[in-house]
């Protein structure tokens, strides 16, 4: 349905410019046919696409209308603006080139501007891969800009040196307006579109959160987990190719729902004496305490406006694991009734993307390492190895693009820092007193 509807807008549009070309339909369809069927890295949000769309021909109608010049279009700022929000430049060039096509396509079929606009927004995508910064996004639009002029002025004759003069200056206006609208407007369409970008993502991982300073206080010894499972899962996802930064601040709130039951928690008993707060409780009562820290946690998340992709990892964490510990402490007490097995384990869904994937692999590679009695490398590695192939075994990895090379490369990472973690020190002997030599001896 959203497909067709793209197909009714984008045929207004030309209807509009007083034209129908089969050519622009044609790059519509292949477009679409990509970001549905080709594109396999996550699900698209058709809604938010379409809007996205609507506003490209927006932007490109309004000022053919107000009669703006050619060079001062609105290009760089699209594509800037797309390749920060998603995060994914195969994405951004595919869009690129269809926005390039439009703007042709209305300024009179002008194959000139086609490729300036393709190499003003192509070196305005590859300045601003996972910019951290808004700085960076700035750069990324004076450069394009320049770029855009040198463009120009190659396509222009050199014996009117004299005519570079009003190009270049709304080239490189045009790429300064744009990085600054796009930085404007940045937080807006995260909101919109229900995405996060880089820059977002290192607000969030600001330890004066609000959430953060909770869990620093009620959860401590959840937090220090957190920290732990957040450089695994970054590293990780360094070795694999996925976003290493959303997974760190993935991590970093993954366990949110521990802050209102904290003792309830191993990593947090130190604050009630070492004391089980289980002991007294049946299993099924335990089960769904530690169960219900996944929804206590979406709601804190929602609670606190934290984008639907952090939520993703609260959500997603443990998958649809089961609460292994306290299934076999009901088999004990009751053997001859057990539950089934769907009883004890976590309603899901299974991690969606490699990110949440590589921090439900890290949270339960850091809590396995804790319960080593004796944390040699050669213990390491095959608790490692054994973790992942067990969830792999159990299908919590399913939905995930991660292959079994990554998942090497993902026990090889874990295993190293592991080893760096727990490693040994020398026994450095004790300071010898300094006097000790003019003390008398008993005998004296």
């Amino acid at each position: 349905m959203i497909i067709a509807g793209l197909f009714i807008l984008s045929a207004g549009v030309v209807f509009y410019l007083n034209d129908i070309n089969i050519t622009f339909l044609i790059v519509l369809f292949f477009l679409t046919y990509y970001i549905k069927g080709l594109r396999k890295k996550t699900d698209p949000d058709y809604l938010a696409l379409s809007f996205l769309f609507t506003l490209s021909f927006a932007c490109l109608i309004w000022g053919k209308n107000l009669g703006l010049d050619p060079y001062s279009s609105t290009v760089i700022a699209l594509a800037i603006l797309v390749n920060v929000l998603y995060m994914d430049s195969e994405f951004s060039f595919a869009y690129l080139f269809f926005i390039c096509i439009l703007s042709s396509v209305i300024f009179e079929y002008d194959f000139k501007i086609f490729i300036i606009y393709l190499v003003a927004g192509s070196t305005a995508i590859f300045l601003s891969i996972n910019v951290r910064k808004r700085f960076d996004i700035i750069k990324a639009g004076f450069l394009a800009g320049f770029m855009q002029f040198l463009m120009v002025a190659g396509f222009m004759s050199f014996s009117a040196p004299f005519s570079f003069v009003q190009p270049l200056r709304l080239s490189l206006l045009t790429g300064m307006i744009s990085s600054v609208v796009v930085i404007g407007f940045l937080t807006i369409f995260e909101h919109l579109l229900g995405v996060v970008t880089n820059i977002s993502l290192l607000e969030l991982s600001d330890f004066n959160h609000p959430l953060l300073r909770r869990m620093i206080l009620e959860a401590p010894g959840t937090y220090q987990h957190s920290l732990v499972v957040a450089n695994l899962a970054e590293a990780a996802a360094e070795a694999v190719g996925a976003n290493s930064l959303l997974a760190r601040v993935g991590a970093y709130y993954h366990d949110i729902g521990k802050i209102s039951k904290s003792e309830y928690f191993s990593e947090n008993q130190m604050l009630s004496g070492y004391k089980d707060k289980h002991k007294n409780l049946t299993p099924a009562m335990s089960k769904l305490i530690i169960m219900n820290h996944v929804k206590e946690g979406v709601e804190l998340a929602k609670k606190y406006n934290l984008n639907k992709k952090i939520i993703d990892f609260i959500s997603q964490h443990h998958g649809t694991t089961l609460v292994y510990y306290f299934f076999r402490r009901a088999q004990e007490i009751k053997p001859t009734e057990t539950e089934s097995e769907d009883v004890y384990r976590y309603p899901g869904p299974k991690p969606m993307s490699k990110e949440v994937a590589l921090v439900h692999l890290a949270d339960t590679i850091e809590a396995s390492s804790r319960a080593l009695e004796e944390a040699t490398p050669a213990r390491i590695k095959e608790m490692v190895r054994e973790a992942i192939l067990n969830k792999f075994l159990d299908g919590q990895l399913d939905e995930t693009e991660l292959t079994l090379r990554d998942l090497e490369k993902v026990a090889e990472i874990f295993t190293r820092m592991l080893n760096a973690m727990f490693h040994t020190r020398v026994d450095y002997p004790k300071p010898q007193d300094p006097d000790a030599n003019n003390k008398p001896s008993s005998s004296e």
